[in-house]
């Protein structure tokens, strides 16, 4: 198959190969703390006021991107720092979840508790296609300083607290 491509055809997959490895090596540092964390995180959520686990979890999300933003400012190889960062997100995802849920039949009367559900699950799901989407866009305006991404997703952070 690489038979003509020679050494080009050779770097082009081994590019290929580290790409999707460092994608893997990502999703595994996100989802291991999600999926590790999020029963200790609903236990914690029953126990305490949700309110407060709420801001606790967005705050813990506004620092974890500005120290992202300052890890690509300051680093020529931020990957090491990165992960830390996308693995601190999978935690602070696990802590944030059981208490928004958890905090709904607080905040909505008892009939009106599904279609709240329902429109929190549709614009959770709509956050996340849209950060899907807009993820590379971002990234591509950047450029040369990709700490204006990280610049981005603090201010959204901050938005969102």
């Amino acid at each position: 198959m690489l038979a003509g491509r020679g050494l080009a055809g050779l770097d082009a997959v081994a590019g290929e190969a580290e790409a999707q490895r460092q994608a893997m090596l990502a999703i595994v540092v996100f989802t291991l703390p999600l999926m590790l964390c999020s029963l200790p995180a609903g236990a914690v959520a029953d126990r305490f006021s949700k309110r407060t686990i709420i801001l606790g979890a967005k705050v813990g999300e506004l620092l974890l991107m500005a120290v992202g933003t300052l890890l690509l400012a300051v680093t020529d190889d931020p990957v090491t720092g990165t992960l830390v960062v996308l693995g601190g997100m999978g935690l602070q995802s696990a802590v944030f979840g059981p208490a928004k849920y958890g905090i709904l039949p607080e905040l909505v009367p008892h009939e009106e508790l599904s279609a709240a559900n329902g429109a929190l699950e549709g614009w959770t799901f709509l956050a996340i296609i849209a950060g899907t989407v807009a993820g590379p866009q971002v990234m591509a305006a950047a450029g040369a300083t990709p700490w204006t991404a990280g610049a981005v997703l603090t201010a959204l952070a901050l938005v969102g607290l």
